[in-house]
């Protein structure tokens, strides 16, 4: 992955251009129909130029220079096809707060928080043993992050790699999703599995194809669960809207501003996405954020509903920092210093509720303006079949 000085303009011209040519490596690609091919603008003829293992044999990567590994990565997924996930009985999507805190960890606290909600990561939720995982128990949970028996617990599949292939790969996870509910989990967000820039174009399908399946499975054990909607190009966003076009029991979606898309051009071009997804499906759909409280605004007015996983609070305590509410709702953090091992209630519940305080008065005043006015920032869209190769994009307006 690219890791140098020269990152972030060879990252952005890996990304996808709307009506850039295609790779010359994508006219006969057989992998063609789910791909659609990449439009971007770094000098390279195909995807597998990502490959520069080596020795393939030892890549970790979904790629076809790895025939071996290759075919066992595509058959654990049943293929890079979402067509192949059958329809799943309707769940109901419980009823919550706009804003939810969001806690990464334990925190040293002498008494359980006061709170009927709170997010957590996958990753804190069973032990790993080796490869094999499992569930902590409804006490360890509420000793580990000092929640009361009350607390409602969502989890977040918004977290590092490293975690979420973990979740991936461990032996026992069928038995953990099976045993949610009674941790109290009343919905959970799928795993964001990355879909990188500089890998075969491959590894990204079998991302989007792994993120659907463990929708099925958190589905399955009667979680109401969110389908994180990763995409890197237009043509991914076409298979998404089959996708939830076909499964009509899907009631949430989610997406994550903290990582690629936190830069605020490519925060445009996934709220543009997320825009046209919402037009595209005709029922109502809520969103589920983690970051861009800058975009929450505009979104909210295309989803039914549009719920914040919101850590700042959590990330702010750990830093000692306290929360005073500006103008406008706008936050202002200052160092608040703590004798050491002291406990940190007083400062976290203070910076929950103020957090919770700043929500709801930018939530007013974005009511009260004008409507997002979308002349400049919203792309034209295109209606087009996934087997439509290289016609060039005619987009409609929104």
């Amino acid at each position: 992955m690219i890791q140098d000085s020269e990152a972030i303009p060879r990252v952005a011209a890996l990304q996808h251009m709307p009506g850039h040519s295609f790779l010359l490596g994508c006219g006969k690609c057989l992998d063609r129909p789910p791909c659609g091919g990449l439009q971007i603008g770094a000098a390279v003829l195909s995807c597998l130029d990502h490959c520069t293992c080596a020795d393939p044999a030892k890549c970790n990567l979904v790629c076809p220079r790895n025939p071996k590994a290759f075919a066992e990565r595509v058959g654990e997924i049943n293929g890079f096809d979402l067509g192949n996930i059958e329809k799943r009985p309707s769940l109901a999507f419980p009823d919550t707060p706009d804003l939810i805190p969001l806690m990464y960890r334990s925190l040293p606290l002498d008494r359980p928080v006061n709170i009927d909600l709170v997010a957590i990561p996958f990753s804190e939720i069973y032990r790993r043993i080796g490869k094999s995982a499992e569930l902590y128990t409804r006490q360890e949970i509420e000793a580990k992050f000092r929640l009361g028996s009350n607390t409602k617990i969502i989890l977040s599949g918004v977290e590092n790699d490293r975690h979420v292939e973990q979740w991936w790969g461990s032996i026992g996870r069928n038995d953990i999703v099976r045993g949610l509910k009674k941790l109290g989990v009343i919905f959970a967000t799928t795993p964001n599995f990355s879909l990188m820039a500089d890998v075969p174009r491959h590894d990204n399908l079998h991302a989007m194809k792994r993120i659907a399946l463990v929708w099925s499975q958190l589905h399955d054990a009667q979680v109401p669960t969110a389908l994180h909607v990763n995409g890197r190009t237009d043509h991914d966003f076409f298979r998404l809207r089959e996708f939830l076009q076909d499964h009509d029991e899907i009631e949430a979606i989610s997406f994550e501003f903290t990582t690629g898309a936190a830069n605020k051009e490519r925060g445009q071009y996934f709220v543009d996405r997320l825009i046209w997804l919402s037009g595209e499906i005709t029922r109502p759909l809520i969103l589920i954020l983690r970051g861009g409280l800058c975009w929450a605004s505009v979104l909210s007015k295309y989803y039914a509903r549009t719920v914040i996983l919101e850590s700042s609070a959590f990330v702010k305590t750990v830093k000692r920092k306290r929360a005073v509410l500006g103008t406008n709702g706008r936050l202002n953090w200052f160092g608040s210093l703590t004798p050491k091992g002291a406990s940190l209630d007083d400062l976290l519940a203070h910076n929950l509720d103020v957090v919770g305080q700043s929500a709801t008065e930018r939530r007013q005043v974005a009511e009260t303006q004008k409507t997002y006015r979308t002349a400049q920032t919203t792309p034209k869209y295109l209606k087009r079949k996934l087997e439509t190769h290289d016609e060039s994009l005619q987009m409609r307006l929104l």
